[in-house]
């Protein structure tokens, strides 16, 4: 991810100068950051260097103020001992989490609920949604589908006809805020 995002920096701007990265340095910090979090909620799920999903559901104060509570603490633990800011995004699954940790960046909270997608969720583009990738959101596009509302609002069978079957399926209930895995009670988002 880091390297895509540094060449697509690159072709951006080309005149940008673009210094080495100490990767080793990198993963000591990414370890450093993943061992403070599972010492305050112990099950955790590594998504890469630099993302994680937790599960707040058994965590000391997970349920406190809607999770805001252990986000904070997160937060607090992670810049003492690391001097790193984090997003976290707050919701009840990985789908709904991985989307609130991108709404106040950097170094903020974002809880989502349930009854929170029509008007948090539902504005954004579908290529928001983890799972969109270019050519979907394409093909959604050219189909006249820009946002996850208007995703939302599809029917089932025609998204499946031009879809296929199983990925048609996901498009809706993704839309809707649905997933089936639960940790993912917050996605905790570092940067260096």
């Amino acid at each position: 991810m880091l390297f895509r995002s540094l060449m697509k920096a690159a072709r951006l701007c080309p005149q940008a100068i673009l210094l080495p990265v100490d990767h080793e340095r990198y993963r000591d910090y990414s370890r450093r950051f993943k061992a403070i979090i599972t010492q305050i909620a112990p099950v955790m799920e590594n998504r890469g260097v630099d993302e994680v999903y937790i599960d707040f559901t058994h965590a000391p104060g997970g349920q406190h103020d809607g999770g805001r509570t252990l986000a904070q603490q997160l937060q607090r633990s992670i810049f003492e001992q690391t001097q790193l800011t984090c997003s976290i995004g707050v919701a009840p699954n990985k789908l709904l989490a991985k989307l609130a940790s991108e709404f106040n960046k950097p170094n903020g909270i974002s809880i989502v609920q349930p009854d929170d997608v029509q008007s948090l969720i539902w504005p954004l583009p579908c290529r928001k949604l983890n799972g969109i990738g270019p050519k979907a959101d394409a093909k959604l596009a050219a189909l006249g589908i820009h946002t996850l509302g208007e995703l939302a609002a599809c029917d089932r069978l025609w998204l499946m006809e031009r879809f296929g079957r199983s990925y048609g399926a996901w498009l809706l209930d993704a839309a809707w805020g649905r997933e089936l895995t639960q940790i993912g009670r917050a996605s905790c988002r570092e940067r260096v």
